[in-house]
């Protein structure tokens, strides 16, 4: 069982450009991991997750997990995955790991050792990248990776 929270953020057109975010919520479900996915502006809904939590958000959805991270700072973000993020970034002090995919070279990277940029090379329009379950793929792995370790952790503390 995960000891975590998973918030998702649509874009500016919602549902219906970010419609992959509702499936990949499903999948966090699947994988006993509450998951909400809420509007671009609903940022302030992290405060209600109990740490370490998961971000993800589509265009200015992915805005809204920079400023989710830095609400809750300096508790710890385990995951931010951003699609689609408009412009580069630093990477926030308190997330562990983040996963950007992006649709093609306009759309922003991040700058740090713990930042997976993907380029999403298949020719998809920029609303498309997230609605391809394919790409849920390497999120679902890195959490799969982060019940591991929390397993071992809790392991670890009973010791």
């Amino acid at each position: 069982m995960f000891l975590l929270d998973a918030l998702l953020f649509a874009g500016l057109a919602g549902p219906i450009g970010s419609g992959g975010l509702h499936s990949l919520a499903d999948d966090f479900r699947n994988r006993n991991i509450p998951a909400r996915v809420l509007n671009w502006t609903e940022e302030r809904s992290v405060l209600s997750t109990r740490p370490p939590v998961i971000l993800v958000g589509h265009s200015a959805g992915s805005l809204t997990t920079l400023r989710a991270a830095a609400l809750v700072a300096p508790r710890k973000v385990a995951l931010l995955v951003t699609y689609d993020i408009p412009f580069d970034h630093t990477c926030p002090s308190n997330v562990e790991r983040i996963i950007n995919v992006r649709s093609g070279t306009a759309w922003g990277k991040f700058t740090c050792a713990r930042a997976q940029n993907i380029l999403a090379t298949d020719g998809l329009l920029v609303w498309h990248v997230n609605v391809e379950t394919r790409h849920h793929a390497t999120v679902l792995s890195a959490v799969a990776s982060m019940g591991r370790e929390t397993k071992v952790e809790a392991n670890r503390s009973r010791v």
